[in-house]
């Protein structure tokens, strides 16, 4: 019998591979995929084997850094932005960022930031391959 966890760990690997066709091999012929992408005000709703298949297809060709993984994804998508967001504007408005030195070390820290991205995003794009071919 299938858990739910293992369910989750098929799915969660079949996203990190991009491999469709491991994802499709759980899908009955009048599956249904809701994506949050598209024309309609709650994304694009795609019924049917074919049609899931494509969708998948076209998320990974469109995403090629779409990987669900714990903590490094968490960190660098969520944490580190949301430390940015939240403390930056808010140190600004109680001039606490009011020295040169504040405003030079955040400077730097964003361009670090900035190289990194650009250095991952690099890397990822050299190991891709299409999920069509």
């Amino acid at each position: 019998m299938v858990t739910v966890k293992d369910l989750d760990a098929f799915f969660v690997e079949g996203w990190n591979r991009h491999d469709v066709d491991h994802l499709m091999t759980f899908m009955a012929e009048d599956c249904v995929f809701e994506s949050t992408a598209g024309p309609d005000a709650c994304g694009t709703r795609h019924t049917g084997r074919e049609r899931v298949r494509e969708a998948f297809a076209r998320v990974f060709a469109n995403v090629p850094d779409a990987a669900f993984r714990g903590g490094f994804k968490a960190f660098f998508t969520f944490v580190i932005p949301m430390l940015l967001v939240a403390n930056v504007p808010a140190k600004l408005l109680v001039n606490k960022l009011s020295s040169a030195l504040d405003l030079l070390l955040l400077l730097v820290i964003s361009l670090a930031c900035l190289m990194v991205s650009e250095i991952g995003w690099r890397l990822s794009v050299r190991r891709y391959t299409s999920a069509s071919s």
